[in-house]
């Protein structure tokens, strides 16, 4: 196998278009802080910019990753080209390679290490990338592939049906659930700006709407299933509901009652950390029921697919 994949340019165009909000967020923030005698600290003002021009310069990072970066294959050997390192190793002396359901292969050799992100490149290149490092790799050496293979079903035809339980994201849809976020957080910054005296507070609303814009683009054009939310089938979300509800309370009750409180502030600490160690506590549980309910999930695909005679994780190699 022969072949040199670049990133998709999607994501060139998304960075591309989002440069320029980002500057224009960044240079009306700096112009007011000079310029607004109602700003109590200029200085202070002026350090917000460092978020819109912050996020500018990855979306320049982004930019420069597709023009420099590659990755190509020259028989078994691999060359990860990036924007300051470049990469090569034998896939045939591969030591260690494992498959992660995230879209990522990281790969080891005796003196090196290499991290390939699948969802830096187009469908049809991500299942040629597979294919070529599922052929080259020695099987033996390789992990988590029937998990990979089940959550990524790559070689498989993009799944466009929802199943019970699922539906059918469009970008679309994810752009008007994001504009709603944004439209629901847009009456807090007129508040705040009343509340303060501070029109120039009113200079996040773009903000929000070229994160919206952001946020929506990364959801494929023609859609994704993605698991429904709901009570049942998603008990952490209610857990986080409810967890969240119980911190407003507990922000409420020591507001009220800190004068009357012995040591308030170590009180306020120690409750705080315990409430925070209770959530990573709970969270980390329900994840391990996830990641145990996708793996036997996974094999079980994997049998399916041993005794239908279908290659392996639906790649055709």
């Amino acid at each position: 196998m022969d072949s040199t994949f670049r990133p998709r340019k999607s994501d060139l165009y998304t960075a591309i278009g989002l440069t320029p909000l980002f500057l224009a967020w960044g240079g009306a923030t700096l112009w007011l802080a000079g310029n607004d005698p109602a700003i109590p600290s200029p200085a202070g003002f002026a350090a917000l910019s460092a978020v819109p021009f912050f996020m500018a310069a990855l979306c320049a990072w982004t930019i420069l990753d597709h023009r420099r970066s590659s990755l190509s294959f020259r028989g078994s050997r691999v060359v990860r080209q990036g924007v300051l390192k470049r990469t090569e190793m034998d896939l045939a002396d591969a030591t260690g390679a494992r498959w992660i359901p995230g879209r990522l292969v990281k790969i080891r050799d005796a003196s090196s290490r290499l991290s390939i992100r699948l969802d830096e490149y187009e469908k049809a290149d991500r299942e040629a990338i597979v294919a070529g490092l599922r052929a080259a790799i020695p099987p033996d050496v390789q992990r988590g592939w029937d998990l990979f293979a089940y959550k990524t079903r790559f070689g498989l035809p993009e799944k466009r049906t929802p199943d019970p339980g699922e539906v059918l994201r469009t970008r679309r849809d994810s752009l008007r659930v994001y504009l709603m976020v944004a439209a629901a957080s847009i009456p807090a910054v007129a508040l705040a700006s009343w509340a303060t005296g501070e029109p120039s507070t009113l200079f996040a609303i773009p903000g929000l709407l070229a994160l919206a814009l952001g946020f929506s683009l990364a959801t494929p054009k023609d859609g994704e299933v993605v698991p429904r939310i709901s009570w049942r089938a998603s008990p952490g979300v209610v857990f986080i509901l409810a967890w969240g509800g119980l911190g407003l309370v507990l922000i409420s009750g020591f507001s009220g009652l800190w004068d009357r409180l012995p040591a308030p502030a170590t009180l306020a600490v120690a409750v705080g950390v315990a409430y925070i160690a209770a959530f990573v506590l709970v969270m980390n549980r329900f994840e391990r029921l996830r990641m145990a309910r996708d793996e036997e999930a996974a094999k079980r695909a994997a049998r399916e697919r041993d005794e239908s005679g279908f290659p392996s994780g639906g790649v055709r190699l």
